[in-house]
């Protein structure tokens, strides 16, 4: 023989079944309208969304910037395919007993002792030793380096400048 539920527990189970029921109704008005905007392809303030949107077609200016950009970076291409790279190497004593080694136009590289001395080239400063740097010039023009640091002497060089070569310099300082 069965036994009629509780009032309590039949009230409890109501209860629980009304939230089942209820709550996603509830839930559903309240998400509904932002979910159908959202699929429709419009955000809650009326835009389109990221995936609604279509992009434009280029312009004719675009169009042509990017043409000329292109055919740029084809003449860069060509110029770096006619470079020639010189690989590091060892200096050499020339016939003036100069210590060089292959470089693109003209370049000095100066070491002294004590280091951190300022390098100008005709007046010209190029920064602190140990330093490689480029010198604008032409072949055989008379340069003048000199080197200054604070407590030494400043030292004084002549130098001519050639063509596609570096020129390694040591120079003690004196006090």
């Amino acid at each position: 023989m069965t036994t009629p539920l509780e009032p309590r527990a039949s009230a409890r189970r109501l209860a629980l079944w009304a939230a089942f029921l209820v709550l996603p109704l509830v839930l559903g008005a309240f998400f509904l309208p932002g979910l159908v905007r959202t699929l429709r392809g419009a955000s809650a303030q009326g835009e389109p969304s990221a995936a609604a949107r279509r992009p434009e077609p280029p312009t004719p200016g675009q169009i042509e910037a990017a043409r000329e950009a292109e055919e740029a970076y084809a003449r860069a291409q060509a110029g770096w395919k006619k470079s020639q790279t010189y690989a590091p190497r060892e200096p050499e004593r020339d016939a003036s007993g100069a210590m060089v080694s292959p470089f693109q136009g003209f370049g000095v590289a100066v070491e002294t002792t004590p280091p951190g001395a300022q390098l100008a080239v005709n007046g010209e400063a190029l920064g602190q030793t140990p330093l490689v740097a480029s010198v604008p010039c032409r072949p055989g023009q008379a340069l003048e380096l000199s080197l200054t640091l604070a407590g030494y002497q400043v030292h004084r060089r002549g130098l001519r400048c050639r063509a596609d070569q570096l020129q390694h310099l040591t120079v003690e300082l004196r006090r």
